[in-house]
């Protein structure tokens, strides 16, 4: 039934509110309300047409009138304009409903971020910061997202400051669950206990300072009797003559010193006797007494009149201050015997000390300013050769060496060694530590006696060298039980959230401690732990697997090595000099830190002498196994005149996503850096598959739903044969007894040749074509075999393949074909390929890099940064740096980490990696700035993947250029990104070579670029028969309407006379049908990424599109 309006009555007064762009859903709804008070918002959900009667068609046109005139009067003036346009309510309505919709959806989001980053400020009033995280949920609620109270509650909770730490434990251990209400009402009562104690405690400072200014010389009331009349007032007593001498204290006159104002200046006073000498006494002993650590003490004063002495821990609430130059005073009543600062370094053998001398050196000498003057030892071999004691001569240092079996001149060092080994000795003995860890205990020994007072210094040597008090706080019970808390990522539903560890020190790197797992035997560091330091690994019968119970004579040899003997003067290191060139720690977070007990060995002996010889020993035996099984070599007399390559074993712990040992690797690898070309080798190239091959591959197989598993080769490059002459020495360890002159001459390809790769390839290449397969022209690692309509797909990238396959008994076909001709491993269904997970799920497929984002983040201290949603910042405008270099290698490793990023899996940073690669050989602070902000990006889209949903089946791509991108040799960028199955499989960002004279060329250019990709996916697609995809031809899109004429024509003028090769590249293409130029605007391009920085909105619009997309890790 239709709803009229009676106009002759007159109409309610109805507020109204003014659309000014922003709050669409507020206003829509309260827009809403009003119109169905009028009864005229049935004219926007109906048409003219669907009105039936004269009279009801005369009704609807003028509440429809009426309609639009109220909704116009709704707008800001601004909008108003826009949409006056338009003829009817219905138009307006909807237009509005299109335009800002999507807005407010994208408002979500930003709530979304504002909620989670809410944090209260210590520093302000706590309940006014509740009502606006109220504002904020409500904010939320009215996006329809709903959040309970409950869980609101805990938010807050969770949320308040560090201070209000005893009042979250106490809401915590309620029985009952905590509403918003009730948690208001306890946060008001405790803000108000809070107010109430600091004036309470404001009111005693001032009480206690009157109370101390007034009792200098208070009369005692015994003593002194009143004068008649006189009302007895507690306070100074007042004299009866005013005093005229001269005051000692300020010099000045007419007052004594005892009433002068000024601070008490210091002053020698004369002997004393009797009760005033004790207390002279006394106070110099409690002189010594220093603060503890860093620990944040109160400042608060507790007065107590019977008290003898007052301590303070603040310098600066002092008016006069003595320093005491006398020994440090400790509990026992001994004085702490320190010499100097030491600093212990682990050897593994004696021929690394020059390599940790020249080490320690520039360390000393960049952290004090100062140069090493003079080198004492003991005349030891690793100190005496030519190498070391020319490399003093070189640097002006003079090697001082003791008389031969006369260790006491050398006093210092020898009396350092022998408390550092006393102290391990009692440290492991204490613990019940196997012996294997004497070097933990040597590090923490040594950190500790830096950390203790020095005998004849007021200062601990650690202030000495780093020009700050040590934090003692740190400092547990060496080798106690603790347990630590297992990270967030390796957390299991139902396995516990701690593990047993043994406490090894503090970390020398991080603000972290250092452990032992005893459940999977490595050292981690991590700052979440509980300690009990009165529990012992013999106390709870815990034993190490894979210990050694004794220490070898060599180790104990070295135990340590220490470096004491900087000739500094003593009155420069009493000047205190704070260093203007502080270096700012590199922070990695609480997060776990995981290696090994010990580095993987780099040697056959170094494997056989570490504590995990036996597994290392196991591991290379299997290897030796399997070249003995595949006829690698054969034993043989050296020919006369032959040449002899070498080879070595390298060894490699391979670790568990939890960071625990999977499998000690051992492999024996040929020096094929001493072969000659033309002789030993001649052709060494070997294809591997293109990044773009593999992620076209599981976009066809979300298109075709194809199963996709995933094998490796093992020993791949053994298969290869060999047909040159090359003859290589006997392996370490393995020299056959009474033929040690005898050298193996190969017949079979080994790891470190410069001809196996080309080898394997070639074997894998004849074995697959034997079983049917044939390899694509477009990418010779991608091999193709069709029968009876079922499809079977291998892709080949060095030893790590994927079989695809129309249904699984395929896959199985391929694989047990595959083990007949090799030694493979079933890796089961894909999950890891050349560092990308791959995810299979309902809709569709995944592929991510979040592992190695974490890892990068992790490596470069990002893990607790703050996040951005940009990876570049559009305003910003880099140009070369003329100055020197900042952190050159550490800018190029980031800068090759963040670039395999970008070509596996991110194309949202292929811009701004390849602008900020341009100055990888000279950064300055500006290009360390944007990279700081593409690291805060990667934060924030740590778990981006490409997701792979299998529509639509087209291969489509765009194509754009910024012209004179480059203000410094005004070159343009060309950018172009192509889709297959709801994804990007191809990207490129790239500075062209030449410069564009107009936006036309520039854009031409990056044409004929994507007309190139564009021809090779089309060709690699179609050799793979397939069902569901056809290809006649790729539409490319592209912004430029000049561009797009200039390439559909055949006829050239002399204005663009240097772009006729391309022009005529791009005329054969879409005259051939291969390309379909498609004009399109460019806010709707999605490769206007790949050419400039763009900002917020569109930044997640083009990620959007390109279906990158948040997935859970």
């Amino acid at each position: 039934m239709m709803n009229g309006s009676n106009f002759s009555s007159p109409v309610p007064m109805i507020k109204l509110e003014k659309f000014t762009a922003t709050e669409f859903n507020d206003w829509k709804l309260n827009t809403q309300f009003g119109m169905k008070y009028l009864n005229v918002f049935y004219t926007v959900q109906s048409d003219r047409a669907t009105v039936m009667g004269t009279e009801a068609e005369t009704q609807w046109i003028a509440d429809e009138d009426f309609c639009r005139d109220y909704l116009l009067n709704c707008l800001s003036s601004s909008l108003a304009k826009t949409y006056i346009k338009m003829k009817t309510a219905k138009e307006i309505w909807e237009a509005l409903e299109e335009h800002f919709r999507q807005e407010e959806d994208l408002s979500k989001a930003h709530l979304v971020d504002k909620f989670h980053s809410f944090m209260f400020d210590e520093e302000k009033a706590i309940l006014p910061q509740v009502s606006d995280f109220e504002a904020l949920v409500d904010s939320l609620h009215s996006e329809n997202i709903s959040l309970p109270d409950s869980f609101v509650a805990g938010t807050i909770i969770f949320k308040l400051p560090s201070t209000w730490y005893n009042f979250k434990i106490e809401m915590y251990r309620k029985k009952m669950q905590v509403g918003l209400n009730d948690l208001k009402r306890f946060i008001r009562i405790e803000d108000e206990n809070r107010i109430r104690h600091a004036l309470e405690t404001v009111s005693k400072q001032k009480s206690a300072a009157n109370m101390i200014l007034s009792s200098k010389r208070v009369p005692n009331p015994k003593r002194t009797r009143p004068s008649h009349g006189s009302s007895q007032v507690a306070g100074p007593s007042k004299r009866t003559k005013k005093y005229k001498g001269k005051c000692f204290n300020c010099n000045k006159w007419c007052h004594s010193a005892s009433d002068c104002r000024l601070p008490k200046r210091e002053r020698t006073k004369a002997p004393q006797d009797g009760n005033q000498a004790n207390m002279v006494s006394l106070a110099e002993s409690f002189d010594f007494v220093g603060m503890v650590g860093n620990a944040k003490a109160s400042t608060e004063w507790y007065l107590d009149s019977g008290a003898t002495c007052h301590v303070c821990n603040n310098a600066d609430l002092m008016t006069g201050l003595t320093a005491v130059k006398e020994s440090v005073i400790v509990v026992n009543g001994e004085t702490a015997d320190i010499l100097k600062v030491g600093n212990a370094t682990l050897l593994l053998s004696s021929d690394e000390a020059f390599e940790k001398f020249c080490f320690f050196k520039t360390r000393v000498e960049n952290q004090l300013d100062m140069r090493i003057k003079r080198f004492r030892s003991d005349r030891a071999g690793e100190y005496m050769s030519s190498e070391f004691r020319g490399f003093l001569a070189s640097q002006g240092i003079i090697a001082e060496t003791t008389a031969p079996y006369s260790p006491q001149s050398n006093g210092i060092a020898e009396r350092k060694n022998r408390t550092l080994t006393e102290m391990l000795n009692s440290m492991l003995i204490t613990a019940g530590m196997p012996t294997v860890y004497w070097g933990e205990a040597v590090l923490t020994a040594n950190n500790i006696m830096n950390k203790v007072p020095h005998a004849k210094l007021d200062v601990t040597p650690y202030e000495l060298w780093f020009k700050r008090p040590p934090t003692i706080t740190r400092l547990k019970t060496w080798g106690c039980i603790a347990y630590v808390r297992v990270s967030d990522p390796r957390w299991s539903k139902l396995g516990p959230r701690t593990n047993t560890c043994v406490y090894l020190g503090c970390a020398e790197d991080s603000a972290a401690d250092r452990f032992l797992d005893l459940s999977n035997n490595i050292i981690i560091e991590s700052r979440d732990a509980v300690f009990f330091e009165d529990k012992f690994l013999k106390d709870k019968n815990l034993t190490i697997p894979g210990m050694q119970a004794t220490i070898t004579e060599e180790e104990l040899e070295s135990v340590p090595s220490t470096s004491n003997s900087v000739p500094v003067d003593n009155s420069v290191l009493e000047s205190r000099r704070t260093s203007v060139r502080e270096r700012t720690p590199r922070t990695f977070g609480s997060d776990f830190v995981t290696y090994h007990v010990e580095a993987d060995p780099s040697t056959y002996k170094d494997a056989m002498r570490s504590r995990d010889s036996l597994l290392w020993k196991e591991a290379i035996d299997e290897e030796m196994n399997s070249l003995l099984q595949n006829n690698t070599w054969t034993l043989v007399d050296k020919p006369r005149g032959a040449k002899t390559i070498g080879c070595k074993w390298v060894l490699k712990k391979k670790l568990n996503p939890d960071g625990s040992v999977a499998k000690y690797k051992a492999r024996l690898v040929a020096k094929g850096f001493t072969q000659v070309s033309g002789v030993d080798y001649f052709d060494v190239y070997s294809p591997v598959c293109h990044l773009a091959t593999i992620r076209i591959l599981l976009a066809i197989a979300s298109i075709e739903n194809f199963i996709v598993h995933q094998i490796d080769v093992k020993t791949a490059f053994l298969n290869g044969d060999l047909t040159e002459e090359i003859y290589m020495s006997q392996p370490e360890g393995f020299i056959v007894e009474g033929h040690k002159n005898k050298v193996y001459k190969l017949i079979k390809s080994l790891y470190g040749l410069k001809q196996a790769p080309k080898l394997w390839h070639e074997k894998f290449d004849y074995s697959v074509r034997n079983m049917g397969f044939m390899s694509s022209l477009s990418d010779k690692c991608l091999y193709i075999r069709h029968r009876l309509n079922k499809v079977a797909i291998i892709c080949l990238h060095v030893d790590d393949m994927l079989i695809l396959g129309s249904d699984q008994s395929i896959v199985d076909d391929v694989k047990s074909e595959l083990m007949k001709e090799f030694s493979i491993k079933d890796l089961g269904i894909a999950e890891t390929i050349l560092g990308m997970q791959v995810s299979f799920g309902k809709n569709g497929i995944s592929l991510s890099q979040s592992h190695y984002i974490k890892s990068m983040l992790d490596t470069w201290g990002y893990s607790e940064c703050r996040a951005v949603e940009t990876p570049y910042d559009y305003n910003n405008c880099l140009k070369p740096n003329d100055g020197a270099a900042i952190r050159q290698s550490d800018y190029a490793k980031l800068i090759g980490s963040l670039m395999y990023a970008m070509v596996c899996t991110r194309p949202d940073i292929a811009f701004t990696v390849g602008m900020l690669s341009r100055f990888t050989s000279n950064p300055s602070q500006d290009h360390w700035d944007a990279l700081d902000m593409l690291m805060r990006y990667l934060k924030h889209t740590q778990t981006y993947a490409l997701c792979y949903h299998g529509h639509p089946p087209v291969l489509e791509g765009y194509s754009d250029a910024s012209w004179c991108s480059e203000l410094n040799d005004s070159k343009s960028t060309s950018g172009f990104i192509f889709t297959l199955g709801g994804a990007d499989v191809a990207w490129k960002s790239k500075r062209q070579s030449c410069i564009a004279l107009s936006s036309m060329e520039s854009e031409l250019y990056a044409l004929a670029l994507a007309g190139e990709e564009a021809e090779w996916i089309r060709d690699l697609v179609m050799d793979i028969p397939l069902s569901s995809l056809k290809l006649s031809s790729v539409a490319v899109y592209c912004d430029n309407q000049a561009t797009k004429t200039i390439a559909t024509n055949t006829l050239f003028n002399s204005k663009r006379r240097q772009l006729r090769m391309k022009q005529a590249w791009l005329t054969s293409l879409t005259s051939q049908g291969i390309v379909n130029l498609i004009y399109v605007r460019s806010k709707d391009n999605v490769a206007d990424a790949l050419t400039k920085g763009l900002n917020r909105v569109l930044t997640i619009k083009t990620s959007g599109e390109m279906e990158l997309k948040f997935i859970e890790i």
